[in-house]
């Protein structure tokens, strides 16, 4: 991101750097000309607008790294979807084998995977397409096919836990679980834990982050499958440690995935900007122009990112023109954050004590 520079700073700076330079008789003059080329810094660092935030810079940096990031994100994609795959076949035969409840819980959760990847998959095509019908495109998809995968994870562990009960309610449960097995999971463990650390680094990806989480959950999963049909397979009287461990892994998955929708659906419903993304627009806003003051200010989620409403107030003796340039410059600048979706100015020429909006209401 872009540093912000700001103005106000550095002009204060100065002004005290020359209010403390020594005075004597003898250098009154000499004084009164470092204040005066003090002055003139002051003013040209008020006027001059940033060199970071220099539009066609930006612009260029903006695209080079949305395009960078589109790639890695697409990257661990597409590599994900290859080890779910092959994942998901290994667990099969694993489970067709051993009848391990735990195995299943594993396996239930890698098929969920695979449709995961291939939900989000369509997400990415969707959001990508212009459509009259959508003029601001499909960003809102995103974190409702999140939600809704996250429903899938938490439903088919419940089913899950409703079968481990039922084993562990019948009178004889053995299970058989050979060395070749452990080696199967225990491969999975390992790529599933390189992917979770592939993955994670894409932090301003919900999608990616997304994936993380399935990894970490494959990790989870598949290392309680293997504890629990190991000892479960070797000591006869410990049977019952495979449908526990089958409960045990559904509920870690029910736990990670409320989390995950529920974190999504803050965001779906409009929740508020972070503390630390408002100071930082608000910084830019206010060191803008010293012909505009901030009123109002309202930063809230669309989905993954920021919807940012600003009032603003400007003399109402400036020209239309004037006032117009110094507007849509700052919907710019604002604009080039990258957690900021869209950005609208409202100029008026006097503060006012009331909402301009009325209340929202379902009728």
């Amino acid at each position: 991101m872009a540093h912000v520079i700001q103005p106000e700073n550095t002009a204060i700076a100065l002004m005290d750097n020359a209010q403390t330079a020594p005075s004597s008789r003898d250098g009154k003059k000499r004084e009164e000309k470092k204040l005066d080329e003090t002055n003139s810094e002051i003013q040209k660092v008020l006027t001059d607008p940033p060199l970071s935030l220099a539009p066609e810079a930006n612009y260029k940096d903006k695209g080079e790294k949305s395009s960078s990031r589109l790639t890695s994100v697409r990257m661990a994609s597409s590599l994900s979807l290859g080890a779910n795959i092959l994942l998901l076949l290994a667990k099969a035969i694993v489970f067709a084998l051993s009848l391990s409840l735990s195995v299943l819980a594993s396996l239930i959760d890698s098929a969920l995977d695979l449709f995961t990847q291939m939900v989000l998959f369509w997400t990415e095509r969707q959001v990508a397409r212009t459509s009259p019908k959508y003029p601001v495109v499909k960003t809102r998809l995103e974190p409702i096919s999140i939600m809704g995968v996250s429903m899938l994870m938490i439903m088919s562990s419940v089913i899950v836990i409703r079968e481990s009960i039922s084993a562990l309610l019948s009178a004889h449960y053995d299970i058989v679980f050979d060395n070749y097995m452990v080696i199967t999971l225990a491969a999975c463990i390992g790529i599933k834990f390189l992917l979770w650390l592939y993955c994670r680094q894409f932090k301003y990806s919900p999608i990616a982050q997304a994936l993380a989480e399935d990894h970490m959950n494959d990790v989870c999963s598949n290392a309680a499958a293997v504890i629990a049909v190991s000892v479960a397979s070797n000591v006869k009287s410990t049977g019952w440690l495979d449908p526990v461990g089958g409960i045990c892994i559904s509920f870690y998955i029910i736990a990670r995935w409320y989390q995950i929708g529920r974190k999504e659906m803050k965001k779906l419903i409009g929740r508020g900007a972070d503390e630390a993304n408002i100071q930082e627009i608000r910084m830019l806003c206010e060191s803008h122009s010293e012909d505009m003051n901030v009123d109002v200010m309202r930063a809230y989620h669309i989905g993954r990112n920021l919807l940012v409403e600003l009032e603003v107030v400007m003399d109402k003796h400036k020209t239309l023109e004037y006032v117009h340039d110094v507007t849509l410059e700052l919907q710019k600048k604002v604009e080039q954050f990258p957690y900021v979706e869209r950005a609208f100015v409202h100029v008026d020429y006097m503060k006012r004590d009331y909402d301009e909006h009325k209340v929202p209401t379902l009728a």
